[in-house]
């Protein structure tokens, strides 16, 4: 019974047992079965959306810092904060082991450098819509007075023209506010705080305002914030006067260098003080992700201030091409140079050597693996067997492709020539040195000797341009066709007179024309110096000349061709002759009333007595001034020589004497 009662009790322990275990099991498969799994995190497209938006993103999903971080780079289309790309592609889910690498645009590079124009004479929408097309940010607007400028043009700068200035650099543009007589305009001055910097200057811009802007930190206000501005608002001012606005350049953050320090600890110190980092990576003998160098890496610098670090991407990768191909290589080594800024500059010496293995394959490498920058590398190249080709000048075609065969050369290039050395079929000359196996060989062929037969072409009479232009072929291989000119009234220019034919050398005397001899027909008359010209073949033109007084009219004076010259029959020549003496023309001098002219100023007297002449016929006057001082002032016409009434050559001179105390 009592061993009974054990068994029992046994029964209902391990029974207990085996339910508590039963229930613990199910507890605890309930529990994992309802535990939730853990949330898998799907990274989206980024691409062109803002810094904000991915900060969003972060926390909905709880993705921390480390596990996305922020770098910038220059861009010249996208703003400030704008995503430009992501180190994980959109819709992949992010590893709890990954991080987010995402890369901003920080804007424009303020570092771009452009040359100055020069600015003379532009207007100041022409100005301004230059520098705001080039992004610069840092441009004021002055205005001066001047009386010689237009308002509203440009009238000097803080940098010459031509000068080079990057795009943040400080500059002063002053433009013409017309001349201090001009109106000035009166404007009331706004509440600036409200006001973007670009608004700032638009405002003075319009309004003929030197606005500057100044920056000053502070630990309250935000980078690019409002502080104060010179003049209160609701203040009129007139054009062209000045104001200083003074913006926040945020608070003013002490630079820590982190050169020899991680790239990881150096992005992490600026996120925390709200700069921007960019990173340009360079290959180095450092380890891989240390920082090289850093600007500014002292002083203090505002907030949102891109801070550049350099960081090393650790040595060179150099695979060995041993068993490629030498054109293989020379691509991999062009793609190896060019990333991290193109600062791997490998560079790389061939040496050609003979081999069994095909031409152009690399048979040894000096170096391989992890190198410093600016490591040299010689690379042997497999040329193949080389064989010595001779001049085989003087053997038939035949003979010379059996001679390439036995070194396994082939037949290039034949051309074919006139020879006088070498009967048709025969080797000229052919390409010599050495030469891989394979290669072509050219070579040049004999036609034989080349015979031309010029038949009538050089027959008295013939045409010069005709044998010559029918030579051409003959002047290629070994002729020589010449000419001297000579005179003939037998035959025309151009014509041959005669020719001589020694073998491949013919010589021609080829007509020039008839020549004439310019004879002296000065002293003769037109009309018979004429007719003697024109007997000779000569085209004549007869040219009456000026008055002589010495001189018959219709005498020869001149001829364009002096007497003796030789030229050709058909020659121009132009004979001047005389018109003969010159007509005397008389006139009698108007009366002239003295009485008229007292009182009268010099000056008056010379015009109206000059007007009085001239409509005579009369103008070459001779007027003498007889001053009378400022004791007398008299101004009257003393007398008039000839006197009036006379009839002279209107060529004789008039000689007027007046009084006068001007």
């Amino acid at each position: 019974m009592r061993m009974v009662r054990l068994a029992k009790t046994t029964k209902i322990l391990l029974g207990v047992a085996i339910g508590l275990g039963t229930a613990t099991v199910g507890t605890a498969a309930y529990y994992f079965s309802s535990a939730p799994e853990t949330a898998k995190i799907t990274v989206p497209s980024f691409i062109g959306k803002t810094k904000s938006d991915v900060e969003s993103w972060m926390t909905e999903n709880s993705v921390s810092s480390d596990q996305c971080t922020f770098d910038y780079t220059y861009d010249e289309e996208k703003d400030q904060d704008v995503v430009l790309s992501q180190s994980i592609e959109a819709d992949s889910v992010l590893g709890s082991e990954e991080v987010l690498e995402i890369t901003l645009s920080n804007g424009p590079d303020p570092d771009k450098e452009f040359k100055m124009p020069d600015f003379t004479g532009k207007k100041q929408a022409e100005v301004e819509q230059w520098f705001e097309d080039h992004k610069f940010t840092a441009v004021s607007y002055a205005f001066e007075s001047d009386d010689k400028v237009e308002k509203g043009v440009f009238l000097k700068a803080s940098a010459d023209a031509g000068t080079t200035m990057k795009r943040s650099d400080e500059l002063t543009i002053t433009f013409s506010s017309g001349s201090d007589s001009d109106e000035k305009t009166e404007v009331t001055v706004p509440d600036f705080s409200s006001y973007s910097r670009k608004n700032m200057q638009a405002w003075a811009s319009q309004n003929g305002i030197t606005l500057t802007i100044a920056a000053q930190a502070s630990d309250t206000v935000a980078s690019g914030g409002f502080l104060s501005q010179s003049v209160k608002a609701g203040t009129k001012v007139k054009s062209g006067s000045s104001i200083t606005v003074t913006l926040s350049s945020g608070k003013a953050i002490k630079i820590v260098s982190y050169v020899g320090k991680t790239r990881s600890e150096a992005e992490t110190w600026t996120s925390s003080q709200k700069l921007k980092s960019s990173v340009t990576l360079l290959y180095s003998s450092s380890d891989a992700g240390i920082v090289l160098s850093q600007s500014p890496d002292s002083g203090t610098a505002a907030e949102g201030t891109t801070v550049k670090f350099t960081v090393s991407a650790g040595k060179v990768n150099l695979q060995d091409y041993t068993g490629k191909t030498k054109s293989a290589f020379e691509a991999y080594l062009s793609s190896l140079n060019a990333e991290n800024s193109s600062s791997a500059k490998i560079t790389v010496s061939y040496q050609e050597t003979e081999s069994t293995s095909a031409a152009g394959t690399i048979l040894s490498q000096s170096v391989s693996g992890l190198v410093a920058p600016g490591t040299s590398v010689t690379v042997q190249v497999a040329i193949g067997k080389k064989y010595s080709v001779t001049s085989q000048a003087g053997k038939s075609l035949d003979s010379f492709k059996s001679y390439l065969s036995s070194m396994g050369l082939n037949l290039g290039n034949v051309s074919y020539v006139y020879s006088d050395s070498y009967r048709s079929d025969v080797l000229v000359s052919n390409d010599t040195g050495s030469y891989e196996s394979g290669a072509s060989i050219n070579c040049v062929v004999s036609k034989g000797s080349y015979s031309w037969d010029p038949g009538s072409l050089v027959n008295a009479g013939s045409s010069w341009s005709s044998l010559y232009s029918a030579s051409a072929d003959a002047r290629k291989n070994g002729y020589t066709v010449t000419k001297s000119d000579v005179e003939s009234s037998q035959y025309s220019e151009g014509q041959i007179v005669g020719c001589t034919v020694s073998g491949k050398s013919i010589s021609c005397q080829v007509s020039i024309g008839s020549y004439v001899t310019i004879p002296d027909v000065t002293g003769k008359d037109h009309s018979d110096a004429s007719s003697t010209l024109s007997s000779l073949g000569l085209s004549v033109t007869e040219l009456e000349q000026s008055y002589y007084s010495d001189v018959t009219a219709g005498q020869v004076v001149g001829q364009s061709l002096s007497a003796g010259t030789k030229v050709r029959a058909g020659t121009a020549i132009t004979i001047t002759y005389s018109k003969g003496p010159e007509p005397v023309v008389t006139a009698t001098i108007p009366t002239i009333y003295t009485a008229l002219y007292d009182g009268m100023k010099g000056s008056e007297i010379v015009s109206s007595l000059t007007q009085t002449l001239n409509a005579a016929g009369f103008y070459n006057l001779n007027f003498v001034k007889i001053s009378t001082g400022s004791t007398t002032s008299i101004n009257a016409l003393k007398s008039v020589s000839p006197a009036p009434g006379s009839t002279i050559n209107v060529k004789d001179q008039i000689t007027i004497e007046y009084y006068s105390a001007d």
